[in-house]
Order: structure tokens, then C-alpha cells, then sequence
């Protein structure tokens, strides 16, 4: 009986002991003081970020911790912004991700976020009812020649031409909406790389759309991932990782269409909830957090264009690839 009382006595020691201690260290980290801050654009493509911060989500699984999030304009600003220290993770586009660890930003990728929309028309289909068809004297309209709709281009030169340059003399570029004039007038091009709004109203033009992402590869072109700062992530993995699983969460009900998304999605990007839901339902918004099947692809081809320096592996720019 005595030992037994021993044995009571000591292990109520030693849950005592163990509660002190993980005081000690909550204590040492306040919860309530911890926070993460995440740029966007006001863009479709973070409409997951949109959703996470705006119904709270992240509360569900890290109660305490504070999420703000931080629109800005463009990747180039998110890049500037990690740079100053003044951000911890972003929705970027891998075009100005990978140019941002080229240059030695320290960030990496905790997991995928959307798929690009960018697509080639033409308003010769008459003739041109392929890439394929492309001939020397056509001229193709892109808006720059290191952003996503320009890899589109070199990705299909090489798959149709044979070599990703194979088309350079028939690039112009120019800004989206004088693209659009110009293809909708037959003036001086024949084709554009569009982004979704340049392609409806092309194709409400009579313009065709011969080209999309997913003739490069089955799902898309995976366009935007979800970054963290290294040291925050290193510091912070708990919430991260808290972060990654609200996003599932904000996924979900954009995917059932929950009224409450769907507000907060339109409310930020300028479209109505019925476009927004017939996009969906036509598959130009598809959101996926665990797709990286075309990071290699992209790395490759980006370094072919000398957009980036060095050719760095997947796993080296994947934060938990180790894990």
C-alpha cells in the first residue's frame, strides 16, 4: 500500500514537473502575440488566401494566431516586400519566384496554390487551326517575354518547333489591352498569349483560342505557389503548416460554391458571383495545394530563356521536401 501511495505521489511529481514546464515554454511564446503576415494581388489565383483570411479559417486550427494579409500590386512588389522583411509567406507566380531565387531571396515553397489560365488566339483560324500552323510572317502578341504568358510560348515553340526559340522572330510584345485591339482589328498580329479576361472578349470577337496550358501538360501549367520565408518557416513551422491546412479548408468551400467564399472571392477581384462560379464550373479557376509535377519543366525552360542564371532542383527551392 505504501508503495502504491509512492508510485501516486511520484507520478503526480512528475505531471507537475511536465506542466511547469510547458508553461515555461508557452510562456516564452506567446501565443497571442504571434502572428503571420501574407501579400496577395487582387487576383482569382489567390482567391484560397482570400478565403482563409476573410472567414477567419485559420482560427480553427491555430486559435490565437493573427493572419494579415497584405495586398499589393504586382510579384515584383511580394519580392521587394520578402526582401525588406516586411512579409512572411505570399501567393507568387513562379515566374517571379524563381527570378526571386535566383537572386538569392530567402524563401521556398510550402505547397502550390492555382494553375495559370494563359492561352494563344488567333484571328485567323481559317488558316491557323493549330500552334502548329503558325507560319514565319505571323506575329504573336505577348505582354512580356519573361512572365508566364511568354513560357507559354517558348514551352509550345518547343514542343511544336522543336526549339523554344524557334518562333523569336515572330514576338511582339505589348501591353495586354493594345494585344487585344490589335488581334479583335487584324492589326498587325495574328495571334496573342491572353490571359482569361483577353481571352473571353477575344473569343466574344470571333477570335479562337488554339492554344491552352493543359495542351502542354494534363492538369496546366501549375502558375502559383504559396512561399514562406525560410527563417520564418524554420521558427514557425506549426503555423505554416496551420496555415496549409485553413487553406484545404478555404479550397473546400470554393469548391461546394459556399456563399460565403464566393463573396469574399468577388468582393476583392471585381467579378460577380455567377462569372466567377461559371469560370469555375468551365475549369479556368483550379486550385490544387500538393501539385509540383510541373516545376521541373518550368525551372528548365525559364533557364533556357536565361530568365534565371542557375538551374536550381526542385527540391531545393520545396521547404519540406526533406521532411
Amino acid at each position: 500500500m505504501l508503495n502504491s501511495k509512492k508510485t501516486i505521489f511520484a507520478v503526480i511529481a512528475i505531471l507537475v514537473i511536465a506542466a511547469g514546464v510547458l508553461f515555461l515554454v508557452f510562456a516564452n511564446r506567446d501565443v497571442s502575440s504571434r502572428k503571420v503576415r501574407v501579400a496577395v494581388t487582387n487576383t482569382a489565383l489567390m482567391a484560397p488566401l482570400f478565403v482563409m483570411h476573410d472567414l477567419n479559417l485559420l482560427e480553427n486550427h491555430a486559435p490565437g494566431i493573427a493572419l494579415e494579409l497584405v495586398v499589393v500590386d504586382s510579384g515584383t512588389v511580394i519580392n521587394e516586400a520578402f526582401i525588406a522583411g516586411s512579409i512572411d509567406a505570399a501567393g507568387l507566380n513562379v515566374t517571379n519566384f524563381l527570378v526571386g531565387a535566383d537572386k538569392s531571396i530567402p524563401y521556398g515553397i510550402l505547397s502550390s496554390l492555382a494553375y495559370g489560365f494563359n492561352s494563344v488566339q488567333t484571328n485567323a483560324p481559317d488558316r491557323i487551326k493549330s500552334f502548329a500552323d503558325i507560319a514565319e510572317n505571323d506575329r504573336i502578341a505577348v505582354t512580356t517575354l519573361t512572365g508566364s504568358s511568354a513560357l507559354l510560348l517558348y514551352l509550345a515553340s518547343e514542343r511544336y518547333f522543336g526549339s523554344y526559340d524557334a518562333l523569336e522572330g515572330n514576338i511582339v510584345t505589348m501591353n495586354s489591352a493594345d494585344a487585344l485591339l490589335a488581334l479583335i482589328n487584324k492589326s498587325g498580329i495574328t495571334l496573342a498569349v491572353s490571359s482569361l479576361t483577353e481571352r473571353i472578349k477575344a473569343n466574344e470577337a470571333g477570335c479562337v483560342t488554339i492554344l491552352e496550358d493543359t495542351d502542354i501538360h494534363n492538369e496546366g501549367i501549375m502558375n502559383n505557389f504559396l512561399l514562406f520565408n525560410k527563417e520564418f518557416y524554420e521558427d514557425n513551422s506549426d503555423i505554416a503548416l496551420c496555415v496549409l491546412a485553413a487553406l484545404e479548408d478555404a479550397i473546400a468551400l470554393i469548391e461546394i460554391k459556399d456563399d460565403r467564399a464566393i463573396s469574399s472571392i468577388t468582393s476583392r477581384t471585381g467579378l460577380d458571383n455567377d462569372t466567377f462560379i461559371e469560370y469555375l464550373d468551365l475549369g479556368f479557376f483550379k486550385y490544387v495545394l500538393d501539385d509540383f509535377s510541373t516545376l521541373e519543366m518550368v525551372i528548365d525552360i525559364s533557364h533556357k530563356v536565361n530568365l534565371i542564371s542557375s538551374r536550381p532542383s526542385v527540391t531545393d527551392l520545396i521547404l519540406n521536401s526533406g521532411q
